[in-house]
């Protein structure tokens, strides 16, 4: 078997498109990370490839990975303090986030290709932010994009129905809920 053969099944058995669906991702980064490193040192132990040849595939492989495996999300809230703390938690959370007080990312939405796009109802702008996700998910392009809609309101989840959100949040939330309804939805 040759190097090149051996780099090959290596990255078709980790390949992000294969592993982004797996419960084994779902468990986080660092227990997909570890996986990736043992088979590949079964391969390396069945063949002879320098060191520097291995550190730079798996340096430039890991690098992709995370690239293509990193959820994004579009974050438009009302309030900016709210607003920077859904950033902040997001980000540490691993998430990309492209966060405004306007509908700006919205409009930029095919350039963005997010995973998830949360909107607060109040959003300052002419439109709701339920009018926004109803929207995005009328149109072909935008509607497999999930949405989930924050409010203060007491109709909430009647409004997150009517609009065809994916979930909402109600505020003032917890932030591990918070998570966990973007994790769900991402």
């Amino acid at each position: 078997m040759t190097v090149f053969n051996a780099l090959n099944i290596f990255v078709n058995i980790w390949n992000p498109t294969t592993i982004r669906n797996k419960s084994l991702f779902k468990v986080g980064h660092h227990t997909w990370v570890i996986a990736a490193v043992n088979g590949l040192t079964k391969i390396i132990n069945s063949l002879y490839i320098s060191p520097i040849d291995i550190q730079l595939f798996f340096f430039l492989y890991l690098q992709n990975i995370l690239v293509i495996m990193t959820k994004k999300v579009v974050l438009v809230q009302d309030n900016e303090a709210i607003l920077d703390i859904m950033d902040q938690v997001l980000k540490e959370e691993g998430f990309d986030v492209t966060s405004s007080l306007t509908t700006e990312p919205i409009e930029k939405i095919d350039e963005i290709e997010p995973d998830v796009v949360i909107v607060d109802d109040y959003i300052k702008g002419n439109k709701k932010g339920s009018e926004v996700i109803e929207e995005l998910k009328s149109v072909p392009e935008t509607e497999d994009i999930s949405a989930v809609l924050t409010s203060t309101a007491h109709d909430l989840p009647e409004k997150a129905k009517e609009c065809k959100a994916d979930d909402y949040i109600e505020k003032p939330f917890d932030i591990d809920h918070m998570i966990e309804v973007v994790k769900k939805n991402s």
